[in-house]
């Protein structure tokens, strides 16, 4: 099945520390582009959800967590366009919890923010606890 560049698709990019698997949370907005995260050993970065293999083994080889402070807009095309390796589908119950995540983290950029709480008002009502728009 070729890569759709839809909420839960996961993928390989190699990056400054040698590449991480990243996950889609977000269709597209009006300006083309949408939110991914990449995943990070969890011993690394003490924050929630942490995953193991149990959760997706086709995803995680080991205790891994979500790395909130570098959330990334990105262009959709260009996903697209690139020759993404190893690709994944992850389960929407690992998204969610991810999303539920990126509302409670302090890690997360308020554009990330602002751009999850466009696509899930209900989740960021529930689980956001500062505005966003008005950050203290």
């Amino acid at each position: 099945m070729p890569f759709t560049c839809k909420v839960g698709d996961s993928f390989f990019l190699p990056d400054a520390g040698r590449g991480h698997r990243y996950v889609i949370l977000t269709n597209s907005n009006n300006e083309g582009k949408l939110v991914i995260v990449n995943f990070t050993d969890a011993r690394n970065v003490h924050l929630l959800p942490v995953f193991t293999p149990k959760d997706a083994p086709h995803i995680f080889t080991k205790h891994t967590s979500v790395n909130y402070a570098f959330a990334e807009l990105v262009i959709r095309d260009r996903l697209v366009s690139n020759k993404l390796e190893r690709w994944a589908f992850c389960n929407l119950n690992i998204v969610n919890k991810i999303i539920n995540g990126a509302f409670q983290s302090q890690h997360t950029p308020n554009f990330i923010i602002k751009e999850l709480r466009d696509q899930y008002p209900l989740e960021y009502e529930k689980y956001h606890t500062w505005d966003v728009d008005n950050p203290i």
